[in-house]
């Protein structure tokens, strides 16, 4: 009876221990691979064209812009070396919260630290670039900007790791 307690107590302290060394979703200390997510619809603004239609006005300094609505959704994979690759799924929403359009894009960057840089190309929008601290192992923030694109954009938003 004792051996047997004995026996099962040692593989309980096992199993805990595999539990620690191993998790299931790769949420370690600056480990970003995984799924991400934004948990609701976030605020961005983008420059007022003849193409941009879909959108309430929003004026600053005689510069008209946009409010739109979005979620992404970014699966990512770290390399050791700190590199990352992915991809991003987004839709766009009007001001009345109706889709306007989605997609897929390529991202391309980095961790060092916790503080992430990533790049997202598109032969469609506007490339932008998404500056991102690691808040915790399941949670990071930051912000989106556009470098090369027929318009200005600018965003910010949280990400949550999907479980």
């Amino acid at each position: 009876m004792k051996k047997s307690i004995v026996i099962k107590s040692i593989l309980f302290f096992f199993l805990l221990l595999l539990t620690y060394i191993s998790p299931l979703t790769h949420a370690t200390e600056n480990n970003v691979t995984g799924t991400w997510y934004t948990t609701n619809q976030f605020s961005y603004l983008v420059d007022r064209t003849e193409n941009q239609p879909f959108s309430a006005p929003n004026t600053h300094k005689k510069m008209t812009f946009h409010e739109r609505y979005m979620t992404v959704e970014w699966e990512l994979v770290q390399r050791p070396d700190g590199i990352i690759t992915g991809k991003s799924k987004w839709t766009t929403y009007d001001t009345k919260k109706q889709k306007l359009m989605d997609g897929t894009d390529i991202l391309l960057g980095g961790i060092n630290r916790g503080h992430i840089i990533l790049s997202e190309t598109s032969e469609t929008h506007a490339q932008l670039i998404f500056d991102f601290q690691l808040d915790d192992t399941n949670k990071m923030s930051g912000i989106g900007y556009n470098i090369i694109g027929p318009k200005e954009v600018a965003m910010r938003f949280e990400l949550v790791r999907k479980q």
